[in-house]
């Protein structure tokens, strides 16, 4: 099932329409996203059952928990963002659907006290999708060193995101920059994916999100004096690897690939 498809049957309203525009843009930038969540679904589903307790980081309006909530019948998420407009979205198109099994948390990743402001500390599965690569490389690895600390023994991390090829390797990373341009031409035309911009711009008219937006710009100042720039581009595959090793993750590798853009899995000691 697609992402559109996904959404359009479950939601109404101003919160559905916005969410169905979401995942046409982002299906734009990333042709096989649905591939990754299938991917990541399964997986849960294998290492951790059908009723996995998962945190999914940097989740958005949720897409991300959507689709596991519908591969694991019995599984229940938690999704964090620090987005107040992305958070709005999310609560009001997915909270009749999915009640409790679904809980957003408004925290921001960067912030070392993130943590404290879960529902629960225990999960056996953590998740991401094209979200931590915002993170500059401090984060990123306190991030996952407190991931470690919220994984049962066994759990599992699964972050799918465009993690770009070393320089050691410019032949595989042209290729995959030459990949990428090419979907992202025949995706962004007239007629076809709305862009980020252009989706942003339809949210923020919103008047139902007329609060969140404020909230929305007053926290990007604020971050952008509190925090370290975040990096250009993705977050190397060299760096997550190293991050999770790091943060005592005993097996660190790739699921499902193409090109750069990948689902890493890493393994907490049992």
């Amino acid at each position: 099932m697609s992402g559109a498809t996904a959404v359009q049957a479950t939601t109404a309203g101003w919160a559905g329409e916005l969410l169905r525009s979401w995942d046409e843009q982002q299906q734009g930038f990333l042709p096989r996203r649905e591939q990754r969540f299938a991917v990541m679904a399964d997986v849960v589903e294998r290492l951790a059952g059908p009723r996995a307790r998962v945190l999914d980081l940097g989740a958005g309006p949720g897409s991300t928990s959507d689709r596991l909530l519908r591969a694991l019948p019995g599984a229940t998420c938690v999704a964090v963002d620090a987005d107040p407009v992305l958070l709005a979205i999310g609560t009001e198109a997915y909270t009749p659907e999915w009640g409790d099994r679904l809980r957003f948390v408004d925290a921001d990743l960067r912030d070392p006290e993130w943590v404290q402001a879960l529902p629960t500390h225990e999960f056996d599965a953590v998740v991401s999708t094209t979200a931590l690569h915002w993170l500059d490389a401090g984060s990123l690895h306190a991030v996952y060193a407190a991931v470690h600390g919220l994984l049962r023994p066994g759990g599992v991390v699964l972050n799918g995101d465009g993690m770009p090829y070393s320089p050691d390797a410019p032949t595989a990373g042209r290729l995959a920059q030459q990949a990428y341009d090419a979907e992202h031409a025949a995706a962004f035309v007239p007629g076809g994916a709305g862009d980020w911009e252009g989706w942003w711009e339809q949210a923020l008219a919103r008047p139902e999100l007329a609060d969140a937006g404020r909230a929305r710009d007053a926290r990007r100042a604020a971050a952008q004096a509190r925090y370290p720039v975040r990096p250009e581009g993705a977050t190397s595959y060299a760096l997550h690897r190293a991050a999770l090793l790091d943060a005592g993750f005993v097996e660190v590798d790739t699921v499902w690939q193409w090109y750069s853009d990948r689902v890493l899995l890493a393994v907490k000691a049992s």
